[in-house]
């Protein structure tokens, strides 16, 4: 330890070692693993977001309790975890056929267990749907586009999130002056927000020209601001789920970041989103 100021006698610590290494490493491991198994194939896409389901529906039931709910974690987390899977394999039949017995398991502990409540039965439902379900979108364009070519799909509308945050933050740290929502996230700015669009546009207009995709530039540009909307959402949405609980973070999973929640929520309000708008526009084929 170095001295403290002269005459005090004192010893002053070291100065705390800053965690942007920490934050580097964990980040990078999320990078790699989100490439790899994606660009691996259908079915290593279908365990990447089994997981992510599994570690979103954990963070997420920690924030309910830390708001004073008792939801029903077990059944919530596996009903997550079987939601990419029943919807690879039988379609939105399966993802109705796994709601129903989801809701009638909650209705028997909701009768047999006299501590739950109403509030605790539909806040386990809609962890699962938002968790396990909502993310599916992916799997369904990753499915639609086989080969090299699906992984880089879902990757370049992930980056389209990604780099949406990235602007968002960069532009609004340094010229932000207007908050965009100041109860719910208060350094969020407008300023960030358009940069955000204007990132998301650009992405998109990149996917554009991806071989197997269907789609012009005009097109292109309005996903990317309708992605980019529902990105800002998602997280916004999660802000708020945060403070209602009163925590920083929704996990400690990854040193540096926080939970698996805290990475994907703005990806999993987009995935369903950029979904609908390649099958609805007719840029990529339905299959299921």
């Amino acid at each position: 330890m170095t001295e403290g100021p002269k005459g005090t006698g004192e010893r002053r610590r070291p100065a705390k070692k800053s965690d942007l290494g920490v934050r580097f490493a964990s980040g990078t491991v999320y990078f790699v693993l989100t490439v790899g198994l994606i660009l691996a194939g259908t079915v290593t896409t279908l365990v990447y977001f089994c997981i992510v389901a599994g570690l979103v529906s954990y963070d997420f039931f920690g924030l309910l309790r830390h708001d004073a709910k008792r939801p029903n974690d077990l059944l919530g987390i596996v009903a997550a975890v079987l939601y990419p899977p029943v919807m690879w394999l039988y379609g939105f039949v399966g993802v109705g056929v796994l709601s129903t017995s989801l809701i009638l398991a909650l209705l028997i502990w909701y009768v047999f267990y006299s501590r739950s409540r109403v509030v605790d039965v539909g806040a386990s439902i809609f962890v699962a749907l938002y968790a396990g379900f909502l993310p599916c979108g992916f799997l369904l364009v990753r499915e639609a586009v086989p080969g090299f070519w699906g992984g880089i799909l879902v990757l370049g509308i992930m980056c389209g999130v990604w780099l949406n945050d990235v602007f968002a933050y960069l532009i609004g740290r340094r010229f932000g002056k207007h908050k965009l929502a100041p109860r719910v996230s208060p350094k969020k700015t407008w300023e960030g927000f358009i940069a955000g669009m204007v990132a998301s546009v650009g992405v998109w207009c990149a996917i554009a020209l991806i071989p197997p995709v269907d789609m012009g530039f005009v097109e292109a540009s309005a996903f990317g601001v309708l992605c980019g909307l529902a990105g800002i959402l998602g997280d916004l949405a999660e802000s708020r789920f945060k403070r209602n609980s009163g925590v920083k973070d929704s996990g400690t999973i990854m040193p540096g970041h926080g939970g698996m929640m805290d990475r994907v929520d703005s990806m999993i309000a987009v995935s369903f989103v950029s979904a609908f708008l390649l099958f609805g526009g007719g840029c990529i084929p339905y299959v299921l």
